[in-house]
């Protein structure tokens, strides 16, 4: 460091910092939006997982234009569907949403 060609600052590390890792951040609720594929079935088991015990996800799935009562309804069956069967005994809460949207 002495014949650097450049200046170098040297930051000294508090050793307390390096004992005590920082906290992983723990999540309380998850938005997952769906089309419904098989992918995003992946997906959505892997939402679940980030949650631990306890928690929310928000299930949502975007139709193009305005759906009927019937659409809606069989659209929300299918999000049902897709939660994981472990996700009550976690204490995980489902809330789904089906959204009308256009196409982009």
């Amino acid at each position: 460091m002495h014949h650097a060609p450049l200046w170098v600052l040297c930051v000294p590390v508090n050793p307390a910092r390096l004992a005590t890792p920082p906290p992983v951040p723990r999540l309380h609720r998850v938005l997952v939006a769906t089309d419904l594929s098989e992918r995003a079935d992946t997906a959505l088991r892997q939402a679940y997982g980030l949650l631990g015990e306890g928690g929310e996800v928000h299930l949502c799935t975007v139709l193009e234009g305005a759906p009927d009562a019937g659409e809606r309804r069989q659209l929300e069956d299918a999000l049902k569907a897709r939660v994981p069967a472990s996700a009550s005994a976690l204490g995980i809460h489902t809330v789904v949403h089906v959204l009308e949207g256009d196409s982009v």
